[in-house]
């Protein structure tokens, strides 16, 4: 995943992303934005406006995406992977 996202995520910014499948599945799932078919200006409007006509409905999943995917979080898979060895 590309840091522009975690950077979205953790600032509680709503996410435009292209329809790339990995980026298209994270967004969709965790409800955190919009998708846009690449090369397409108006499904990005579309996505946009969707964002600022919904604003508050992405607030509540990108803090909850925020608490899910966080460094302490990363760092004890990290730490359990290691003492498995």
């Amino acid at each position: 995943m590309p840091n522009k996202l975690w950077q979205y995520i953790y600032a509680e910014i709503p996410v435009i992303s292209t329809n790339l499948t990995s980026l298209t599945n994270f967004t969709k799932n965790y409800k955190i934005g919009e998708v846009f078919r690449e090369n397409n200006v108006n499904d990005f409007i579309k996505s946009a406006s969707t964002i600022l006509e919904n604003y508050d409905f992405y607030r509540p999943n990108l803090k909850k995406t925020k608490k899910i995917f966080n460094w302490n979080n990363e760092a004890n898979k990290i730490k359990n992977i290691i003492d498995g060895m």
